[in-house]
């Protein structure tokens, strides 16, 4: 475990004592990047059987996420428009599989601040705790322009501390390698003694993809202290790794 900075900001969950609780109960913590929202524009695709592109101008490309928006409905991208999306560091892009119908198809993509081709690791300051008696009786909060920091709805806020900010913990970025065995394998040894959340995305010829499948996602691979992506030939790919265990569950009271 690594000493703690002299100086931090933390808020723990409720009914954890920041001053010894572990990572994983964290709320938000001055230790690590948070993960930020940096874009989120509506790709409109006119026509799902015809290629189109959308200048993102982000300038690099990210971990990103999809949601459907059509139909005046919002659900999570298929594995199918999951496979169809690219990322490249000036566009987005949609490119036919063969079959898609002539049909208008949105959707909102959801891009963070994660660069998926640089290396990170935070480090690891403590784990577990014990959860004790205290509970929390004040927020703090920072609401959006033009939203009072008094509403009731979260959705008016930047932060506010009655939800989790999720948290970067990895990025593991590389070219998968011969592992001896018959497969190409990228790990990404986290150091935590729990599973956390994690995505894995892969580049391919028109960019970046996230990897999903309706069943678990094909060549992933978790084990107690890390996540191994493997294929068949040497690829470049990205394990993002976030400190949020997947053994989590909390939720938040949400007013409108």
């Amino acid at each position: 475990m690594a000493d703690k900075p002299d100086v931090v900001i933390e808020l723990s969950q409720e009914g954890h004592d920041v001053t010894n609780t572990g990572d994983e109960n964290m709320i938000w913590s001055s230790r690590w990047p948070s993960v930020k929202l940096a874009r989120d524009p509506v790709f409109n695709i006119a026509a799902q059987n015809v290629a189109q592109d959308y200048d993102h101008g982000w300038g690099e490309s990210t971990a990103f996420f999809t949601y459907e928006t059509s139909g005046g409905t919002s659900r999570p991208a298929s594995s199918t428009i999951y496979s169809r999306l690219y990322m490249n560091n000036d566009k987005l892009k949609w490119i036919p599989g063969g079959g898609e119908p002539a049909t208008p198809l949105s959707l909102k993509i959801f891009m963070t601040d994660i660069r998926l081709d640089k290396n990170f690791l935070a480090e690891v300051f403590s784990t577990g705790g014990e959860p004790s008696s205290i509970n929390r009786s004040q927020v703090v909060a920072l609401s959006k322009p033009g939203k009072d920091v008094t509403s009731e709805d979260l959705r008016d806020f930047v932060f506010h501390s009655y939800c989790r900010s999720p948290m970067l913990h990895q990025v593991a970025y590389g070219t998968t390698v011969n592992n001896g065995l018959g497969s190409y394998i990228l790990e990404a040894v986290h150091n935590l003694p729990y599973i956390p959340f994690h995505f894995v995305f892969v580049k391919q010829a028109n960019g970046w993809q996230i990897l999903q499948s309706a069943n678990p996602i094909s060549g992933v691979r978790v084990t107690s202290d890390r996540i191994i992506y493997s294929t068949s030939s040497a690829v470049e790919a990205s394990i993002v790794v976030l400190k949020e265990p997947f053994t989590l569950g909390s939720t938040a009271g949400v007013s409108s």
